[in-house]
């Protein structure tokens, strides 16, 4: 049955499409723009040209527009797809209006699919640096940006990246700062919608599938810090060469006492264990089977040379061969003696460099006021992982319109693609893994004792002639049978035959008699047409007599009924004629 939910998902998925297809002269980007005032920039990827985005120079990836290879997709849904595995791609487009994040939030959203999963790649997103005079012919990895922001997994790495590149205004040196505890990524072949979102008060929200997945501060949850320190060590301060940073060392006037023995061993045979009873010194722990038999068809050329079974010895249930005694901790053992430790009396303390001013100093109180503008978006990444798309990629400055718009975009595919997974196979197993799990154990086990548990298997030879002997009787039986229903047959043809005979020649004359004869002996049919001759002179006969004898009375009772049958016809036909 499908669920209100599936029926919504379905409707939902119809609702996308004919809005797709709706008024040529109206565009789906203008559309989105005219609702969503907020928006600053909108990439559905539904022209299959996707005119705005090039690839730049120097990289061997192409992009593609269209669909992946996983088998849940909405028909008529496409994306901005990375193709091939182990390329580099480098995709860009520039924003009509440069962004600009004075007196405005900021927020930026798109949705991903790893068709093949991703175990060494990038699926991020830059936004990149306005005021440079960028083209997307140009991009390379060195190509400045703003923000960069998404999934990137290889190795032991496997987090979302939120990194700002943020200027130093006394030195006007643009630095990288990482988000310190950024979150995990989704590791599945679903859709996925990641979501950053500024505010003006420095803040900053992480979604994954609109769930919160991490927050915090731009002046305090980046490495390095947005604002550097005031002192900084002297780069041109060196350890002195005698400076003591030892804290303890091992006392001089220590002497090692005179009956320090260091020869002793750290573990001892037990002077007291005794062997015990029963013990034999010189029997082996295992030997072979004194029981065993050599079979009487035991071929050596064909088998090999005959060994019997190799059984643990009856006679070691103590013990066999060479007694050793257990050990126990030596009460003597002291082990290798050293002096002990003191406090070292020209220790001076850790050695830290000269602290100097940080000519680089500043102090920013509001850093998300001078981040610089945005002037395109590019996917530059390299992947070891094929056909990962990017679609509905959002810019603008309300996270509650990126968010509604997210139903009518990342949750109309998220829905398509789970139902499936919910309502049916996978959906069970997932709703009741404790119970799959444990009858599968079950059954498991029942194999194992049924099929693979030891136990005393009989005679493969006896089992075969008891087999051959039982079918021989149930032949016998079978045989007996027949005769006696072949015997009850012909004392039947034999009663009904002179009955008729008798009225065949009381009702006509001798004439008639043999001209009777002559037709029987022409209607003689082989036995194979007697549901024949029941169809001509009575249908019924097939269905009431004819086949519950067939099926229960045996092949026997059937052909002496098609003989006394034919009689019948034979006498019924010459009276006829008479």
């Amino acid at each position: 049955m499908v669920t209100s939910m599936g029926l919504a998902c379905r409707l939902l998925a119809i609702f996308a499409a004919v809005g797709r297809m709706y008024a040529e002269e109206t565009s789906e980007y203008e559309s989105i723009i005219s609702r969503f005032e907020s928006v600053a920039f909108y990439e559905p990827f539904d022209d299959s040209e996707a005119p705005r985005w090039s690839n730049a120079a120097g990289y061997d990836g192409k992009y593609m527009i269209g669909n992946g290879s996983s088998q849940l997709q909405i028909e008529g849904e496409q994306g901005l797809i990375l193709p091939e595995p182990a390329k580099r791609y480098g995709v860009s487009t520039l924003l009509e209006n440069e962004f600009y994040f004075q007196n405005q939030e900021f927020v930026f959203q798109y949705e991903v699919r790893l068709h093949q999963f991703l175990q060494c790649g990038g699926a991020y997103v830059k936004l990149l640096r306005g005021g440079e005079g960028f083209s997307p012919e140009s991009l390379t990895d060195s190509t400045p940006y703003t923000i960069m922001f998404g999934p990137d997994k290889c190795g032991n790495s496997n987090k979302v990246h939120f990194i700002l590149q943020f200027q130093n205004p006394v030195t006007k040196e643009w630095v990288e700062h990482h988000l310190k505890n950024p979150p995990g990524i989704m590791q599945d072949r679903e859709t996925h919608l990641y979501t950053l979102a500024l505010r003006r008060n420095n803040t900053f929200g992480i979604f994954i599938d609109t769930k919160l997945a991490a927050k915090g501060s731009l002046l305090s949850d980046f490495e390095p810090p947005i604002n550097p320190p005031k002192y900084i060590n002297d780069p041109a301060d060196t350890k002195p060469l005698d400076w003591v940073d030892e804290k303890e060392i091992p006392d001089p006037d220590a002497e090692k006492p005179k009956d320090w023995d260091e020869t002793q061993s750290q573990m001892i045979p037990d002077p007291k264990a005794t062997k015990p009873e029963g013990w034999v010194d010189d029997a082996a722990l295992q030997i072979p089977d004194p029981g065993a038999v050599r079979p009487a068809d035991w071929d050596d050329e064909e088998d090999g040379q005959f060994q019997p079974l190799i059984i643990d010895n009856p006679a070691c249930k103590v013990g066999c061969g060479e007694w050793k005694p257990p050990q126990i901790p030596n009460p003597l053992y002291k082990g290798k003696w050293s002096a002990p430790m003191i406090p070292n009396p020209e220790y001076k303390g850790e050695w830290v460099p000269r602290q100097i001013e940080n000519v680089g100093y500043f102090e920013e109180k509001d850093p998300y006021s001078h981040l610089p503008p945005i002037a395109g978006v590019g996917i530059e990444v390299w992947t070891m992982q094929g056909e990962i798309e990017f679609d509905n990629i959002w810019m603008g400055t309300s996270l509650d319109h990126a968010l509604e718009f997210s139903t009518l975009s990342w949750k109309v595919k998220h829905d398509f693609e789970t139902f499936d997974k919910n309502q049916g196979f996978y959906g069970f197993i997932f709703k009741n893994l404790i119970a799959v799990i444990g009858t599968a154990f079950i059954g498991l086990a029942t194999i194992y004792c049924i099929c693979c548990a030891r136990g005393t298997q009989p005679d493969v030879d006896q089992v075969i002639a008891e087999q051959v002997i039982r079918a021989k009787r149930e032949h016998k039986a079978k045989i007996d049978r027949l005769k006696a229903e072949l015997r009850k047959a012909k004392l039947s043809f034999s009663f009904f035959l002179s009955i008729f005979l008798s009225l065949s020649l009381s009702l006509s004359p001798s004439p008639s008699i043999s001209l009777s004869f002559s037709l029987s002996h022409s209607l003689s049919l082989p036995s194979s047409d007697l549901y024949g001759i029941g169809k001509v002179f009575c249908p019924r006969v097939i269905h009431h007599v004819i086949l519950p004898l067939d099926q229960g009375c045996g092949i026997l009772q059937i052909h002496a009924l098609y003989l006394s049958l034919k009689m019948y016809t034979s006498l019924f036909l010459s009276s006829l004629v008479a």
